[in-house]
């Protein structure tokens, strides 16, 4: 008996001097699940291979093991919304935090595909082609077919400011922020990442518009964009285009959307998709016909794209577009205030027409070096027209039986090529996550405008003469820029993100301008041609940083504060309208924006985004009146006329009122969304003609709000946008007696959209825009397309027919 138990104490004593190595070197592993947010994971299940031990993350997203041998193993994290990730780990007696970033994924249920309804949020922070962290990003989902109109400057569910130029939805003008919206020139314009715009440097305004149904997503980066993007106040715009099937499941998709309207106006937009393991294309084509809702207003509008998207390897993917976009519009040009409210259809303007040609191309490439670093590179290439001929006097004079008069002809010609590359990173210093993006660009650029008196007939004759009378000039341009932002993660809720932009640019012109002295009986009194040959250098530094507060749950806290710069519009300088002239020594705008955003999400029910900002000009530039001390004539002037400071506030929320007042409801889809801005906008330079004024085309309160409900086949939705009273131009005007300086009273607009789904591939939908036929304009043009007010549309009905195959 005594001696079996020395024999078990031996056992014993041999199985404790046997494990006693691992149980002094056993580990444990304490960890984070975060989405790409860095918002905290609930119920991930980590199984940590090798061992059959599983654990689920707490509302903090954390979890952990304890008493695990030492060693290298595998972690496979699980969960129903986010894509499966196996990662390696090292475990000791001191692992540091393990921190896991999960991707949110789609989820498909048979052969019908499921997306979080959720319209609008930050998006990514990390993407292929750029770093958002620090700075005030918006990611709008369009749904073309669910928005109430098809003008894409009503539908943009964003806080800003815009201009209608007309119903169709031909062109974009969009503001915000204190900046004038005309053809969304103080922003950065941009296609699937490419730049679309006439000249990034002189003449950055964007004639060319996608369609709505094409549009994916729009990514509207604000602020500190300047220093990834180059140099403008208004920050980003992204139309990100569709890149194939719609499904997953789908290998080959056909849409067809036909709408008819009031006014003998149809649209079609057809696009095709296909897909296979290596290969995706999209392609569309959108055509537009109408006589318009004013007289005088027809127009024809095509518009063309494809994509093909080649990807060999897991690693890389190259693609190539092609887009092509042109219209003619017969312009009904502008009135004065009488005549807008005596009759806002009226037009005295029969020969006034307006041309657009233009053509894209762009190679994109994406390189995945290895999880944490990849590399993006496109090309792209814009060739692209501009064509006006009209009479171009104040609306106030009747337009002369043709052929007694001849027309005034604006003509532009613009061809540029680019190449942004950059380069993305993601590593660690002592265990905490960093990430940089750095690039550079290189930018050949050339322009030609011409102003000469056009053919004396009513039909659209752009025909230039050999030696145009008014004037010619050449605009070669090149830009090299490089740009490096780091972001720091100094603690797990605050990250750093300082950046340095440079810019090198070169300007030149070549040319003339004939100046006509004319007196009040049309006679010429005077009459020299100014030649202009020089060129100009610069070198800029920008420099900007942005902060991060991330709480998870709770929010996130976003500052940010940049230099911007923004060159002179070189065509604008040299058109000769009676009404405008420019100074010819004004100088580049200079200046900084600032702004603080706190952003929410609760739970795919809602999202919130809050930000006040700060816009500061050094040199605005903005419109004087002056008078000619020979002839007496009053004229506008544009020049650098004085500082300026924007103070605002801009209020971003989505509501998910299904989810929220009827959770377990999965029938009835109610959403609302919400964008409210205001503004104080004023000059504030001292001594300055305009100190004290407010600032024009800046409203001091906009708001845009659209509620969408879906019921089983059935859909409703409702838009109202509101803007407060606005100036035309710095000195503040109340009215004129030709129509092109004033005020912009407010309006308010009203849209409403049903649609029933027939059959599985068959939608019908009935529109009505601007149901209570609300009078009101957005802009007073001080040359095209009108001078003077150019009212905005009033009621319109639609019906549309949608086929998906």
């Amino acid at each position: 008996m005594q001696c079996r138990r020395k024999y078990q104490y031996k056992i014993v004593i041999g199985l404790l001097f046997f494990l006693l190595p691992g149980i002094i070197h056993a580990g444990f592993l304490h960890g984070y699940t975060l989405d790409m947010n860095k918002n905290p994971i609930k119920n991930a299940q980590i199984t940590l291979e090798k061992t059959g031990k599983k654990v689920f993350s707490n509302e903090l997203g954390e979890f952990k093991f304890e008493n695990i041998p030492t060693g290298t193993y595998l972690l496979n994290i699980e969960h129903k919304d986010f894509s499966t990730t196996i990662q390696s780990v090292k475990i000791s007696d001191k692992t540091p935090d393990f921190i896991i970033y999960l991707i949110e994924k789609v989820m498909t249920v048979g052969p019908v595909e499921i997306k979080e309804n959720r319209p609008i949020g930050r998006g990514k922070d990390i993407s292929e082609d750029e770093v958002s962290l620090g700075k005030q990003k918006l990611v709008i989902k369009t749904e073309g077919e669910k928005k109430v109109t098809s003008s894409l400057t009503r539908s943009i569910d964003a806080p800003v400011n815009i201009i209608e130029y007309d119903g169709a939805g031909l062109q974009l003008g969009i503001g915000g922020r204190g900046l004038n919206p005309k053809r969304t020139a103080h922003y950065n314009t941009r296609q699937n990442g490419y730049e679309i715009s006439a000249d990034a440097l002189g003449y950055p305004e964007t004639y060319y518009t996608p369609p709505i149904e094409a549009i994916e997503q729009i990514d509207l980066l604000r602020g500190a964009a300047s220093l990834q993007y180059g140099p403008q106040f208004g920050g980003m715009i992204n139309f990100k285009l569709k890149n194939g099937p719609s499904s997953d499941h789908k290998k080959i998709e056909v849409i067809s959307n036909n709408r008819i309207g009031s006014f003998n106006q149809y649209h079609s937009f057809n696009s095709f998709a296909t897909k296979n393991k290596k290969i995706k294309t999209y392609s569309f084509y959108n055509y537009k016909i109408g006589d318009g809702w004013r007289n005088n207003s027809s127009y024809d509008s095509h518009t063309g794209f494809t994509s093909i998207t080649y990807q060999p390897t897991k690693k890389l993917s190259v693609k190539l577009q092609l887009t092509k976009y042109f219209y003619i519009v017969q312009q009904a040009g502008g009135l004065t205030d009488n005549q807008f409210y005596e009759n806002p259809q009226q037009s005295n303007r029969e020969r006034n027409w307006f041309n657009i040609d233009w053509n894209i191309a762009a190679l994109i490439a994406h390189y995945k070096i290895n999880s944490n670093s990849w590399i993006n590179s496109k090309t792209f290439y814009v060739n692209a027209s501009r064509n006006s001929v009209g009479y171009m006097e104040n609306p106030q004079r009747e337009d002369p039986v043709a052929p007694v008069a001849p027309r005034v002809i604006i003509t532009g010609n613009f061809e540029n090529i680019g190449n942004e590359t950059r380069w993305i990173k993601r590593y660690k210093i002592k265990n905490k996550d960093n990430a940089i993006i750095s690039g550079i660009r290189l930018y050949k650029g050339w322009a030609q405008t011409s102003q000469a008196a056009g053919s004396k007939g009513s039909d659209p004759n752009f025909l230039l003469p050999n030696k145009p009378e008014y004037s010619q000039y050449k605009f070669p341009s090149a830009n090299i820029a490089g740009f490096i932002e780091n972001t720091f993660f100094l603690t797990k809720k605050v990250y750093l993100t300082p950046g340095y932009r440079y810019e090198h640019i070169i300007t030149k012109t070549d040319g003339y301008f004939n100046q006509y002295t004319i007196n009040n009986a049309n006679d010429t009194i005077q009459a020299n041609t100014i030649p202009s040959d020089f060129e100009k250098e610069r070198d800029i530094h920008l420099i900007g940083t942005g902060i991060t507060f991330n709480q998870g749950k709770k929010g996130k806290w976003i500052a940010n504060i940049s230099k911007n710069f923004r060159s002179v519009n070189f065509s604008d300088i040299n058109i000769v309208v009676k009404s405008l002239r420019v100074d010819s020594n004004i100088q580049d705008e200079r200046g900084y924006t600032a702004d603080l955003t706190f952003s929410k999400n609760w739970n795919k029910k809602a999202f919130l985004s809050i930000t006040g900002y700060l816009l500061h000009y050094a040199n605005r530039i903005g419109l004087i009146w002056e008078t000619d001390e020979t002839t007496w004539d009053v004229y506008q002037y544009r020049t650098n006329i004085s500082k300026s400071r924007t103070l605002g506030l801009e209020l971003t929320n989505w509501l998910d009122l299904g989810k929220t007042l009827f959770s377990m409801d999965k029938i009835h889809k109610l959403n609302l969304l919400t964008n409210i801005t205001t503004n104080y906008a004023k000059y504030i330079q001292k001594g300055t003609v305009v100190y004290g004024n407010w600032i024009e085309m800046v409203p001091a309160l906009t708001l845009k709000s659209s509620l969408t409900y879906e019921y089983k086949k059935w859909l409703f939705s409702g838009l109202i946008n509101f803007q407060s009273r606005q100036f035309s131009e710095a000195t503040n005007g109340i009215e004129s007696f030709t129509g092109v300086d004033g005020v912009i009273p407010s309006f308010y607009v009203v849209d409403l959209k049903t649609g029933y789904q027939l059959k599985k591939n068959i939608t019908f939908q009935v529109s009505i825009n601007n149901v209570t036929n609300k009078m009101y304009f957005t802009q007073r043009a001080n040359s095209y397309p009108g001078p003077g007010i150019i009212p905005s549309e009033g009621r319109v009905y639609w019906g549309t027919m949608i086929f998906k195959f």
